[in-house]
């Protein structure tokens, strides 16, 4: 069973992120492409460096993540290619879900843009100390966690500490 009480990792460090397969590699920066491919932990002291990264631990069967994945599109949409990247990281609920063919077919369906890495060995998962779907995690460029939302339609105000995060990449530029 899951501990929904798990602390927050707001100011700590964001651990890497890595998972079995990747899809949409195409929409990452240029420095995280090869190491996805590659299937190579993503860093954020490296490949992430400089981007204000939104995590969203999702799984496609989960009516909640599916309400959250519809808010990121529109995120997404509007802020991609000003610094901003949405990792979305498909963790299975049910060994039904752990099918490759099957994220892709629902990250097709879903039109998501972004990159998404299906995580059916849940090492992102635990690295992140994950109880629940859905869950967003927001970085700075910095690598820092800046914000952590546990649960479905807890949004609200992330889009604001983007647009601060992202204000503050250009002024540094």
């Amino acid at each position: 069973m899951f501990n929904f009480f798990t602390k927050s990792l707001v100011g700590k460090v964001a651990p890497e992120i890595t998972g079995d397969i990747w899809f949409n590699v195409t929409s990452f920066p240029e420095e995280a492409k090869l190491a996805a491919v590659q299937r190579l932990p993503l860093s954020f002291e490296k490949e992430l460096s400089g981007t204000v990264t939104l995590i969203h631990f999702w799984d496609y069967s989960d009516s909640d993540s599916a309400e959250d994945v519809e808010h990121l599109k529109v995120w997404w949409e509007k802020y991609e290619g000003s610094g901003f990247l949405i990792l979305g990281v498909h963790t299975p609920q049910y060994a039904f879900a752990e099918d490759a063919d099957k994220v892709e077919s629902a990250v097709l369906r879903l039109h998501l843009d972004y990159p998404v890495v299906s995580d059916s060995s849940y090492i992102t998962w635990k690295q992140y100390e994950n109880t629940i779907w859905p869950r967003t995690v927001l970085v700075d460029a910095y690598g820092f966690i800046r914000q952590d939302v546990r649960g479905k339609n807890k949004l609200s105000t992330m889009e604001d500490e983007i647009r601060k995060l992202l204000t503050q990449v250009r002024s540094h530029v």
